[in-house]
């Protein structure tokens, strides 16, 4: 399988998502262009290595690795083509935004959702990547292939947007004044 695209979903702690991940991997076929790389740690990440060590269909779909220091997952961020957050139902994250969110924009790389909530709502309302039903492996998977078949004008148009938006809304110098304008209202 030739492979253009790697979605990359880079956590620290692999704690209850790796099932959606697994089971969109099973729909990938050879003539897709596209895998799933896992770059984490944590209680679930030995089972997921013996997982797709087990299925042999997924064992060329997903590329998993261990959790790296900053300087070397802020270049797996740079080299990554498309970037992706996983969302449970009812999560708590789906009311809050995740700082992943915030590193993701800043990068600039466009952004797979699989989830509800804060996060998925500024992807769509902003067209900062595309969002799939929470918890769907298989919308994950027509997600990632929608994504990987966009033109380089459309990827292009897509990092300007995030960066764009993470420069209108999360930088220091944002945040800062948000904070000062509370301040002076108290």
């Amino acid at each position: 399988m030739i492979t253009d695209f790697s979605i990359n979903f880079l956590q620290h702690s692999i704690i209850k998502w790796p099932h959606t991940i697994l089971n969109a991997a099973n729909f990938i076929t050879k003539n897709d262009n596209f895998i799933f790389k896992i770059v984490g740690s944590g209680s679930k990440f030995k089972w997921l290595k013996n997982e797709i060590k087990k299925n042999k269909n997924i064992k060329n779909k997903i590329i998993l690795e261990n959790f790296k220091k900053q300087k070397k997952l802020i270049l797996d961020y740079y080299n990554s083509d498309i970037l992706l957050i996983i969302l449970s139902k009812g999560d708590s994250l789906s009311k809050t935004i995740p700082n992943k969110f915030q590193n993701y924009l800043s990068i600039g790389k466009p952004i797979l959702c699989s989830g509800e909530g804060a996060v998925a709502n500024k992807i769509k309302k902003n067209n900062l990547g595309f969002v799939s039903m929470v918890d769907d492996s298989y919308d994950l998977y027509k997600t990632a292939k929608k994504m990987t078949n966009m033109s380089n004008d459309n990827m292009r148009k897509i990092h300007k947007r995030n960066k764009a938006y993470f420069n209108q809304n999360y930088t220091l110098e944002k945040n800062i004044s948000k904070l000062e304008n509370i301040l002076l209202k108290i």
